[in-house]
């Protein structure tokens, strides 16, 4: 039986792992608590039972253990999963559903949102966090964009705008009405979207 095998027993590997995993569960719940600018790792080190210097050993700064914990979250997941429904369905049908989309992202993911936004604002004056940010959302539009432009062209629609015009386009319109529905959901339509 190798080591690793006994209970109890965890190579330094997996005693590594697993305290990386307690901190990102720890910086969930401070992040969700006290908001991004709140937080700090020192706040993150001691809601894992952990010393300081266990979370510099496993994150650099406080922007590279958010973008650790988003990506564990499942936020290229989730676009992932976004794009197969969306390959799945005719355009019609996808965009007459974005309505609902937004509207059960709204139920679900409100405090991740949140973060979201002040990760935003923590970008404009963090130019590394913003190189970041920058990157991920280029990657979206690079990937989402020309998806609905392949599917408008199977349907012989024309669009005046370049494929990554229209991946900025989708996610600036569903990120700025997630925003006023969010202050005040009875006063915006969600299928606004679709619209």
């Amino acid at each position: 039986m190798e080591p690793a095998d006994r209970p109890g027993r965890l190579t330094r590997d997996e005693r590594r792992a697993r305290t990386r995993e307690r901190l990102l569960d720890a910086a969930a719940d401070v992040f969700n608590r006290l908001g991004y600018h709140g937080a700090s790792l020192e706040a993150v080190a001691e809601a894992a039972g952990y010393t300081k210097g266990a979370v510099y050993s496993n994150f650099a700064s406080k922007a590279e253990l958010f973008v650790a914990l988003a990506e564990r979250r499942g936020v290229s997941a989730g676009l992932e999963e976004t794009t197969r429904a969306f390959l799945a369905l005719p355009i019609g049908d996808f965009i007459d559903g974005m309505g609902g989309m937004l509207r059960d992202q709204a139920a679900r993911d409100e405090a991740w949102d949140v973060l979201t936004i002040e990760l935003w604002l923590a970008a404009m004056r963090d130019p590394s966090l913003r190189t970041v940010l920058a990157h991920d959302y280029r990657e979206m539009r690079e990937e989402f964009g020309p998806l609905i432009a392949r599917k408008l062209a199977d349907e012989g629609i024309t669009t005046p705008f370049s494929a990554a015009e229209l991946g900025s386009l989708v996610s600036a319109l569903g990120s700025g009405l997630i925003l006023q529905y969010y202050l005040q959901p009875e006063a915006v339509d969600p299928g606004l979207l679709s619209r």
